[in-house]
């Protein structure tokens, strides 16, 4: 056996009997004088055995098995008590206090190095349940980082950052069901770029998107608390107004019109002008699904394309 133990008694002969008697079993333990001693000597050297006397000074065995077991790990340590107290309830106090094994004095050395041995099994498949049950906490932790990541990428525009088509489907059924079950206000903006394809032919597609995701930005930032932006394609984006009606949907749609319109933007290094266009509709009753409400928005912001553009309609009832 080659344990790594800890041997604790204040009486200096027990201890090198016992320090004598373990490196006949090719097994050389820490010494300590008592449980305060026992457990600075744990700091150091973290034992997977402890043979403790019961009745030692400043603190005893029984109460060194306490402080053990409130330790992270405590449970791990293998503990057997060694005391001339055999009596029923002696053994009752020990156990309760958290030995694994007792022994009295004077013990029997081939009984002490079988309990040592029978002790080291049990150590030995704590240790391996310990080590799988890690393994799978870090595999568990792993796939649940993985699916966060899955599941970001699913609802998460790579490119801007902002919430992407499918995340906006989600958040937008969401609002929808809350809307038909409650009879409560939803109100969408569908905005559109205006000759945004021009900057891309003349600036390329790379200058095109670092536009895209200033255009993101300068939305983020016009946006209300309530409202999310989206980028569903291309460039065209998505705002949800949750609890809104289409009137007050479209003064943030003039708000988003007016923050794109001010902004300065450049590509490769040329200062140039944006406009977008956009559509507000509002969830009526008589739409049977999603796309309704959609399609109400898109027919609403092409009409604001075909009345110019840099300009915002609002679905008519």
């Amino acid at each position: 056996m080659r344990e790594n133990v800890l041997i604790v008694d204040d009486n200096p002969d027990a201890l090198d009997l016992l320090e004598a008697l373990l490196a006949s079993w090719d097994c050389f333990p820490r010494r300590a004088v008592n449980g305060i001693d026992a457990l600075r000597k744990m700091e150091e050297s973290n034992p997977d055995m402890i043979i403790t006397d019961w009745c030692m000074p400043e603190m005893d065995g029984l109460e060194l098995c306490r402080q053990i077991r409130k330790r992270p790990n405590g449970d791990l340590t293998y503990i057997i008590i060694l005391t001339v107290n055999d009596g029923e309830d002696e053994v009752v106090k020990a156990l309760n206090a958290g030995a694994d094994d007792y022994l009295s004095k004077p013990f029997n050395r081939r009984e002490l190095h079988a309990r040592m041995q029978a002790g080291q099994r049990i150590i030995t498949m704590a240790k391996a349940l310990n080590h799988r049950n890690r393994t799978l906490f870090l595999k568990n932790n792993r796939l649940g980082n993985t699916n966060q990541k899955l599941t970001r990428q699913a609802t998460v525009d790579e490119l801007t950052g902002l919430t992407n088509f499918r995340g906006a489907q989600e958040r937008l059924g969401e609002y929808w069901n809350l809307a038909r079950r409650h009879n409560q206000s939803i109100a969408v903006i569908l905005m559109d770029l205006d000759h945004f394809k021009d900057i891309n032919d003349h600036f390329g597609h790379l200058a095109g998107n670092a536009v895209l995701k200033e255009v993101a930005d300068t939305l983020r930032k016009s946006a209300r608390a309530e409202e999310v932006v989206c980028r569903i394609g291309g460039e065209e984006f998505l705002v949800l107004c949750p609890g809104a009606k289409a009137q007050s949907a479209a003064v943030g749609a003039e708000r988003f019109r007016k923050a794109i319109e001010s902004h300065e933007f450049f590509a490769n290094g040329s200062a140039i002008s944006i406009t977008l266009s956009a559509g507000v509709a509002e969830y009526r009753p008589e739409m049977v699904n999603l796309e309704d409400l959609f399609q109400t928005a898109d027919n609403a912001m092409y009409e604001a394309k075909h009345t110019g553009r840099n300009a915002v309609c609002q679905a008519m009832k």
